[in-house]
């Protein structure tokens, strides 16, 4: 996960702790990121690099898949020809 939309989110987190607690915030934020981080973690994400490499083999296997298919059609037409 990227650390820096994890930092965005603690600090969004950390904004609507009311204003009297100011001297604990830097625990705070840095027990809610560890939080958040165990938490997506969870989730078991991709990257978007992961996600478009496994987007681009989807769209090289879907062709590969239509020339077989085209391939075995041919086959099966020159056969029954015999």
């Amino acid at each position: 996960m990227n650390p820096k939309i994890l930092d965005d989110l603690a600090n969004r987190l950390v904004e609507l702790v009311p204003g009297g607690v100011t001297e604990i915030t830097k625990d705070i934020e840095k027990n809610m990121r560890a939080l958040l981080q165990a938490k997506l973690s969870d989730l078991n994400l991709v990257t978007r690099d992961e996600f478009n490499v496994q987007q681009k083999v989807l769209a090289n296997t879907q062709q590969q898949v239509i020339w077989l298919e085209e391939k075995i059609s041919e086959l099966e037409k020159a056969y029954n020809k015999k």
